[in-house]
């Protein structure tokens, strides 16, 4: 057999490969519930791809090899494109890509919850964070930085309601100058308060920091697959460090959740919710020793 019939039957086994062994059938093969983990199905679908495109190139190389390379430059450029635009319309953290802090956001956010007030204004500043404008002679004066998770950032109160506004209120009569800036982001746990204390407090410097955590570390402890871990996207590996250091992928992640995952949505200008909270039934009673129930 020439080599060229080699390299042409290999390709149509890639073919082959690639049209058959994609996440369906994977999962039925591998899998007892039929379902395959999110993390791996855009792994399979790169491979399978992969498997197809080389494949096409091994049959034909001069018919599919350039159009192959044109179409990885346009899809290149239509990337790079996307990318300059989404990091002009919303801003990319000022201080490290895993610290979801977007500056200069304004939003109106309808709620119905009882006994919050509707509409919510929700506002940053030029670091991203909730709190009064930052000042020139910011390391001169009283500064305080509210480090913690959504029970920090307080998303469904407007940001004079939120409790470092409110710290700062109290504390404006002796201190008249005093700064609290609200650095909270909703789902941190210790991993996330870490990158913080790392990568953005030696930057800004405040006098004084005040933690309100520890719920999201009591949720992860509950949780098996994020006893060891924490939060999936608090993991620093290159797949987390490409992620959180693109636009485009944090769309595309969006829409996963939206569209394959079904996840509830909430639209922040008209208050619109796909799901209705229900009460927790059946509880169980809490043990003496909460320790119990804190493996980690």
């Amino acid at each position: 057999m020439s080599s060229r019939r080699a390299l042409r039957l290999l390709g149509i086994l890639l073919v082959g490969a690639g049209l058959l062994l994609n996440e369906w059938l994977l999962a039925l093969i591998f899998s007892a519930d039929g379902q395959i983990a999110p993390e791996r199905r855009a792994l399979i679908w790169a491979l399978d791809l992969s498997c197809i495109a080389l494949g096409l190139v091994l049959i034909q190389p001069r018919y599919f090899l350039p159009r192959l390379l044109l179409l990885l430059i346009s899809l290149g450029g239509c990337f790079l494109v996307a990318e300059i635009f989404l990091r002009m319309v919303a801003a990319p953290s000022p201080f490290h890509p895993g610290l979801a802090l977007h500056p200069y956001q304004n939003r109106r956010i309808q709620t119905q919850i009882p006994g919050v007030r509707s509409p919510v204004q929700f506002s940053t500043n030029k670091w991203g964070m909730r709190g009064d404008p930052i000042p020139a002679d910011w390391s001169t004066r009283p500064t305080i930085l509210a480090v913690g998770g959504s029970t920090t950032l307080c998303l469904y109160l407007s940001d004079e309601s939120a409790w470092p506004a409110q710290l700062q209120q109290l504390l404006k009569p002796g201190h008249p100058d005093i700064l609290v800036q609200n650095a909270g982001l909703d789902g941190h746990s210790t991993q996330g308060h870490l990158l913080m204390m790392r990568e953005l407090v030696p930057k800004v410097r405040p006098k004084l920091l005040v933690f309100l955590v520890g719920v999201n570390d009591l949720s992860h402890s509950l949780i098996e697959k994020r006893l060891l871990f924490g939060n999936p996207y608090e993991k620093v590996n290159w797949r987390h460090r490409l992620f959180v250091s693109s636009r485009v992928l944090q769309l595309f992640n969006a829409w996963q959740q939206v569209w394959v995952n079904r996840a509830p949505v909430v639209d922040v200008r008209r208050g619109h919710h796909r799901f209705k909270p229900q009460p927790a039934v059946d509880l169980s009673p809490l043990p003496d020793s909460l320790e119990e129930e804190l493996p980690s």
